[in-house]
């Protein structure tokens, strides 16, 4: 028997519904000295079901006043929120619905476990608050529990165990409704590095397996590249890009995406020559550097812009190298940090950072040849 064209379209309409959608969202706030400060200035954003999206920035740029209006502890000032296809925020027509009707559950940074409650109590509890049969309860507390690693922590009270524990916990209180949707309010800040780096592939691997969609603030670069689908780039309260993680750091859309997202080395100057292709040659303190334009970017002649790339694609040479975006100078310093060998050439009018692996990298203030692709090079708008 077939399937009917209304079927169809209802089963597609339900696999294109985001889980979150933030249309033109603006929050403001208003200072002890009476200065109004726009906190989110018209920001737009999809979350797929599934997907996990992570809000990236410094203090202060909106991330976490965006997670809070989803969650519904903080109101908006104009725009809309859906989740899972359900308006939760409209302020056009004055909708509000409360943080316990938006069908969403959250992880905290500071983990908000009742103290009087045993670990068991804490997991449960949303599970009380929707009326959920106690032989339900028990098997999906249970459930939770081993799915995080800590099923023998079960009666023990928050003050007896670990933060990386107490922030297990909080995780699968987080998983027990099935809501498909959790957002998390830089919920690894507070625990060590070694847990840190535990969890943050422990909560990687549950979100693949569970397939829940996820709304991640931190201001943690290496976090947000290893655990994203998507990354939003916020500052001033916008976006200031979208994208997967590698578009993000290998081709960034702005001066302060590059500046913010990794280490960059960034010069200013101006163009010189356009070629097939959208490559350009950019007149600059060290001389001429060739470099590669973003879809739908265009320059002339004349105009002012930046050039940056990535230490680690700059490759450093003892032998004399000419030819395009190659220049000669000396090491003013090497360190090892692990990895790899950073080193910072002195070009004699600017310095530039480079990356190495350590036993064929040149010591210090040694001569040599630095040269970077001009496909790795970025050509973007100065301001």
């Amino acid at each position: 028997m077939g399937v009917s064209r209304e079927t169809e379209e209802t089963t597609l309409n339900q696999v294109q519904t985001p889980a979150i959608e933030v249309t033109n969202l603006v929050k403001r706030f208003q200072r002890r000295d009476g200065e109004r400060v726009q906190a989110i200035d018209d920001i737009s954003l999809s979350v797929n079901p599934g997907e996990f999206v992570v809000l990236l920035g410094p203090s202060g740029c909106g991330k976490t006043t965006l997670l809070r209006c989803v969650a519904g502890l903080e109101y908006p000032d104009a725009g809309r929120i859906d989740i899972q296809g359900k308006t939760k925020f409209n302020a056009d027509s004055k909708l509000v619905v409360p943080a316990e009707g938006r069908g969403l559950s959250m992880v905290f940074q500071s983990y908000a476990l009742w103290p009087h409650m045993t670990v068991f109590e804490n997991v449960a509890f949303p599970l009380r608050q929707m009326k959920v049969e106690k032989s339900e309860i028990k098997r999906r507390v249970t459930g939770a529990l081993k799915r995080v690693g800590i099923p023998h922590l079960a009666d023990s009270h928050p003050n007896q165990i670990s933060g990386g524990q107490q922030q297990r916990v909080a995780l699968a209180r987080a998983l027990v409704p099935n809501t498909g949707l959790i957002l998390f309010d830089e919920p690894l800040s507070n625990v060590d590095a070694r847990v840190r780096d535990e969890l943050r592939f422990e909560l990687l691997e549950m979100q693949r397996e569970i397939g829940f969609a996820a709304l991640y603030v931190t201001h943690d670069q290496s976090e947000a590249m290893t655990m994203a689908d998507r990354i939003a780039v916020l500052g001033d309260g916008k976006i200031r890009q979208l994208a997967p993680p590698e578009e993000v750091y290998e081709r960034p859309a702005t001066r302060y995406v590059a500046g913010f997202v990794g280490t960059i080395n960034e010069l200013e100057g101006t163009v010189t020559e356009l070629h097939a292709g959208g490559g350009v040659s950019v007149d600059t303190a060290i001389g001429k550097v060739g470099g590669q334009v973003g879809a739908g970017s265009q320059y002339v002649v004349g105009d002012q812009v930046a050039v940056v790339w990535r230490p680690e694609n700059v490759r450093v040479t003892l032998d004399e190298v000419s030819g395009v975006n190659s220049w000669r100078g000396s090491i003013d310093a090497s360190v090892f940090v692990g990895t790899h060998r950073e080193a910072l050439i002195d070009l004699g009018a600017e310095k530039i950072r480079a990356f190495g692996m350590g036993s064929k990298f040149p010591d210090a203030e040694a001569q040599v040849s630095a040269t970077v692709s001009p496909e790795d090079v970025w050509v973007l708008p100065r301001d």
